[in-house]
């Protein structure tokens, strides 16, 4: 019973630790958004530089699912349907799509550990060495299980990236301009897909024999993310969770230093007190497994972690971005490459716009909202499809699709990378990416196989595709009614109070922590003093 008693007021002790962050603030809290990016201009160059790493994934993401509508490589890698025309197998189409996920799986079932045991850094070097491997592989691919091996390595550096780039960057990033932060990772994998477009457009007017062009300018996003890699420091926290607390100072003094009025020492004791937080939240003084995800208030953080990042697999994303030009092709547009380049022109201009947004309007709106607004347009241009082909009706449709990509970019997109790195403690936060790529991984395996199935099957075709995935993107759009809270310029202490108070989905935005209270009366104080 005594032992009981004893757990029990420990317990007590832990949250009342979590809870109280009254010393935690921040001098530069009440800065605007603009004034934050004005006055910690260092860091975000860096959040900025960490993000072009990710324009090798967008154009290896978007380049796969696009390539196989070019001439010369269904010459290359399909083969001779009975009329004597060159077709390639829907099942070859799918294994690769099915290996990319299943690589993204490989890669995450190693785990974090070498994030936290390396660091971000060589984590972050590991993407590119298995990118150049993959585009030596695919220079040379004469087959298609040639190319099944270059997008095993596409999964294995996309997936890793996933990981890591969110991690670094949310670690980086100050409080107030995180989301945008965090929004770089989108803007650059996108400006990738957008290069995948336009590459594979100038590639389809070429002869056929030299589809291989498309292939080539990977090359030149591998070069800047090496030059990135060359420049930018490891995360402070990564050391201040070693206990390497002066080299994790000096790299906050290169990147923080030149930010007026910063106090090193306190703020290195924000940082700390996260860390701490992390590890009471985990009850593990020793050591710390993927199952504390899953355990207490970080099974709700968890949660709020992986749905608006997986909501991207069910909202119509694998079918207008996996296979944007298989998708036209199947449904009949003349210049299906075209399109492609009109969808990604509007991805890259609304991605660059919720830089703004995302800490404007708030996250929690953008997810819900405009996740509402996508439904019925998946539903349209299922509608079209249904309709006889015509040059009226294929604008209609690509018109509809720009709209929802619109949406996309604003809300799914680039919110799905800020969720996944703003809610989990900082002890698990790297486990909490990992996770989150793991399942969106697993789940992939199901859409990269099947969309390219569903689209070229006769008896589901384009229209019930769209149908099938407007369904699934309204079962996401109510999930996150009820789970996904507002985390508009919160810090990471506010949110571990939060979360161990149970605070309502619903009232984040207006609940006013331990940090607000001290806020207010460090105000109150000194109106009291001027007066």
């Amino acid at each position: 019973m005594e032992d009981a008693d004893g757990k029990a007021i420990e317990a007590a002790k832990a949250v009342n630790y979590v809870i109280d962050n009254s010393r935690e603030i921040s001098k530069h809290d009440h800065l605007t958004f603009w004034q934050t990016v004005k006055h910690f201009w260092r860091a975000m160059a860096i959040s900025f530089a960490c993000g072009i790493c990710a324009m090798g994934d967008g154009y290896q993401y978007k380049m796969p699912g696009n390539i196989v509508a070019l001439k010369g490589f269904i010459q290359q890698m399909g083969h001779q349907d009975a009329k004597g025309a060159y077709v390639l197998d829907p099942n070859h189409v799918a294994a690769w799509g099915g290996t990319y996920a299943g690589a993204l799986v490989v890669v995450l079932l190693v785990g974090n550990w070498p994030i936290d045991r390396f660091g971000r850094k060589p984590a972050l070097w590991a993407v590119q060495i298995f990118m150049i491997i993959a585009a030596i592989i695919e220079v040379f691919a004469t087959n298609w299980t040639h190319w099944l091996a270059a997008k095993f390595l596409n999964g294995l550096s996309v997936g890793c990236n996933q990981m890591t780039a969110t991690t670094y960057i949310s670690e980086i990033a100050p409080t107030r301009a995180r989301g945008a932060a965090l929004g770089f990772y989108q803007l650059f994998w996108a400006l990738g897909s957008f290069a995948a477009a336009i590459a594979l457009q100038v590639v389809s007017q070429m002869p056929v024999d030299q589809w291989r062009h498309a292939v080539y300018s990977m090359w030149f996003f591998v070069g800047l993310a090496i030059i990135v890699l060359v420049l930018i420091p490891e995360s402070p926290r990564f050391y201040a969770q070693r206990g390497n607390h002066e080299k994790a100072k000096k790299i906050m003094t290169k990147i923080y230093g030149n930010v007026p009025n910063y106090d090193l020492e306190h703020e290195y004791s924000i940082v700390l007190k996260e860390i701490e937080d992390g590890k009471v939240l985990a009850h593990n003084e020793k050591s710390v497994s993927v199952l504390d995800c899953f355990r207490g208030t970080n099974l709700r953080r968890t949660i709020v972690s992986l749905v608006p990042f997986n909501n991207q697999l069910w909202d119509g994303a694998p079918v207008l971005f996996s296979y944007t030009s298989y998708f036209f092709q199947q449904a009949g547009i003349a210049q299906p490459f075209i399109a492609t380049v009109a969808v990604n022109s509007v991805l890259v201009t609304f991605v660059a716009i919720s830089f703004y947004t995302t800490d404007k309007v708030g996250r929690r709106p953008l997810l819900v909202y405009c996740g509402a607004f996508m439904v019925p347009l998946l539903f349209i241009i299922g509608g079209i499809m249904k309709l006889p082909q015509s040059t009226t009706n294929g604008s209609a449709m690509i018109a509809v699709s720009c709209i929802w990509v619109a949406a996309y970019s604003s809300s799914a997109g680039p919110l799905g990378f800020t969720f996944l790195a703003d809610c989990s403690t900082a002890i698990l936060r790297a486990k909490t990416a990992n996770m989150g790529a793991l399942a969106f991984a697993l789940l992939s395996l199901v859409t990269t196989y099947c969309t390219p199935l569903m689209l070229s099957s006769p008896n589901f075709g384009v229209s019930a595709t769209m149908f099938f995935y407007g369904s699934t993107s309204a079962v996401f759009v109510v999930i996150m009614w009820f789970v996904i809270p507002e985390t508009k310029n919160r810090s990471y202490v506010e949110l571990d109070e939060m979360f161990e108070l149970h605070v309502p989905t619903r009232k984040f935005a207006t609940y006013e922590t331990s940090v607000d209270r001290a806020r207010k009366a460090a105000q109150g104080a000194t109106v009291t003093q001027v007066a």
